[in-house]
């Protein structure tokens, strides 16, 4: 049951404050990595919205994985401003908030999703239309979405202040 929520106040992440009535020992994730670079492997773990036949389904949990394509300042359509690691998979409804980890060290966090941004290819195809207004030309192409993530080692400051470092 989450008792108290703790929100950054510049980037995209929030600290939920829990208290565990199930077992008494939930402790998913060690510490925050600092050395990730371009290219490294990353694994996500969320519960985004299946559709079943254009229809809304229920949600179910599903491990993805990808690799960081780039690093950069980013400010979302939310106003918040974070180092952002760009992904090379778009991030569905539902792993937003997700962790992301390091595949051979799961207990090691590097970030968490946030949004995707859309960017376009060169144009597809080109429909030119001849009306008595004159040519309509309809440019095709295609969109690609990449993954938003919010690097964790950057607010790490805030973090730590409410989530003391983990004794080896």
């Amino acid at each position: 049951m989450v008792t108290q929520v703790r929100v950054h106040p510049k980037a995209d992440v929030a600290i939920l404050e829990a208290v565990d009535t199930q077992t008494g020992a939930i402790e998913p994730f060690w510490d925050i990595v600092s050395n990730i670079h371009l290219g490294e492997t990353f694994a996500a773990f969320g519960f985004p919205k299946d559709l079943v036949q254009g229809q809304s389904g229920g949600s179910s949990h599903r491990l993805f994985m990808g690799h960081y394509q780039r690093f950069m300042d980013y400010e979302s359509f939310m106003g918040y401003r974070y180092v952002a690691g760009e992904l090379n998979i778009p991030c569905p409804a539902g792993l937003s908030g997700g962790p992301l980890f390091r595949p051979e060290a799961p207990q090691m966090l590097t970030a968490l999703a946030t949004e995707n941004i859309e960017t376009s290819t060169w144009p597809d195809s080109m429909e030119e239309e001849v009306r008595d207004s004159g040519t309509v030309r309809t440019t095709h192409r295609r969109i690609i979405s990449y993954g938003v993530s919010v690097i964790l080692c950057h607010p790490l400051d805030c973090i730590n202040e409410f989530v003391p470092p983990r004794e080896p």
